[in-house]
């Protein structure tokens, strides 16, 4: 006799395998996908829905009482089926948010990269509390020394600009297939609130601040908001030796001198690795100059170590992209089982 427990496994085995089969549609790049292929993948997947649920509704018509007293009593079969049937449920209780999700795969907008600050991005409760964080985490003046080494005192990039940027780097980082475990550095951190915004976005986010009374102010700040993922550390940005560390390199005018700053750009070009994305916002230097060896996306980001045809051809991938974070496996608190290679695949979010 089939127990409910390898009616569940098949009927989630076979759901797997036609996840699995229109993931692969899924992840094809925007421009050369089947929208047609992808609705028929999902309309197989629909047929599955009712063998599911009825499953669901005769163990629940078995009863609670008894399943209860059994088990008390230890009865291993019992505690197995209804871990099964509980992973069952939550994974139907998401259908709908997969249908929604697998239908903006099917024939995606095009949505440009957009860097500027408009008034549609302005939220004046997030920008006074981030004014105010920013004061809290770093109310130091510089020091004189950072001034003798040619460094602007730390300057707070206006809120919706910055998440402008962050967004567009995501997308980008999206559009590559390396989101997952992605690196950010903000050189001249001051006291940090833009490590902070950008692990929002990024896994790990570090910022470099050559201040010491900035950088001891950020990495207490960092610590006690967000040890696990945030820290900023006392460092010369003309003189560091890990920006191909990082998968996201952001700085904004961190050095008052046209020759400073110029050093700064090669020695972050230099050693950036091939498809690392870097954020500029001034109107300086960098556009890139012809010795620098990138190209740019949209004023101010640019890709270290491509030609121009390459990073066109990424932002072009990035715009049809979505303007959120995609949700993947690990981020849902359960197993997201059969659901898993449609989460991997997605490219917008389904929320």
């Amino acid at each position: 006799m089939t127990t409910s427990v390898q009616q569940a496994d098949t009927v989630q085995a076979e759901l797997l395998g036609l996840a699995t089969e229109l993931a692969a549609e899924m992840a094809v790049p925007a421009d050369r996908r089947d929208g047609a292929a992808i609705r028929r993948g999902w309309e197989r997947i629909e047929l599955q829905r009712r063998r599911a649920s009825a499953l669901l509704r005769r163990e629940r018509r078995r009863g609670r009482d008894s399943d209860a007293g059994e088990a008390r009593a230890g009865h291993k079969d019992v505690r197995d089926r209804k871990k099964a049937l509980t992973q069952l449920r939550q994974r139907i209780d998401m259908w709908d948010q997969m249908r929604d999700l697998v239908a903006r795969h099917v024939a995606p907008r095009r949505v440009p990269i957009r860097t500027a600050r408009t008034l549609a991005t302005e939220d004046g409760l997030a920008i006074l509390l981030h004014n105010a964080v920013y004061l809290l985490a770093n109310p130091h003046t510089q020091t004189p020394e950072a001034r003798a080494h040619g460094c602007f005192a730390d300057i707070p990039m206006p809120l919706p600009q910055f998440d402008m940027l962050m967004i567009a780097a995501y997308r980008l980082l999206l559009a590559q297939g390396r989101t997952e475990g992605a690196r950010f550095l903000d050189v001249g951190s001051g006291g940090g609130t833009k490590v902070l915004l950008a692990s929002h976005y990024f896994a790990a986010c570090d910022g470099l601040e050559y201040d010491t009374a900035y950088a001891a102010a950020g990495a207490r700040a960092m610590q006690l908001v967000a040890p696990e993922t945030c820290r900023v550390m006392q460092g010369d940005g003309l003189t560091f030796e890990h920006y191909g560390d990082y998968d996201v390199i952001y700085f904004y005018r961190p050095l008052n001198e046209d020759a400073l700053l110029a050093r700064l750009e090669e020695r972050i070009f230099t050693q950036a690795r091939p498809g690392t994305i870097i954020l500029a916002p001034y109107n300086t230097s960098l556009r890139p100059r012809p010795d620098l060896d990138g190209a740019k996306v949209a004023d101010p980001v640019f890709i270290a170590g491509v030609s121009q045809r390459e990073a066109d051809d990424l932002r072009r991938k990035a715009e049809y992209t979505g303007l959120e974070i995609v949700r993947r496996p690990r981020d849902f608190p359960f197993d997201t089982g059969f659901w898993s290679p449609i989460l991997e695949a997605a490219q917008f979010n389904g929320g």
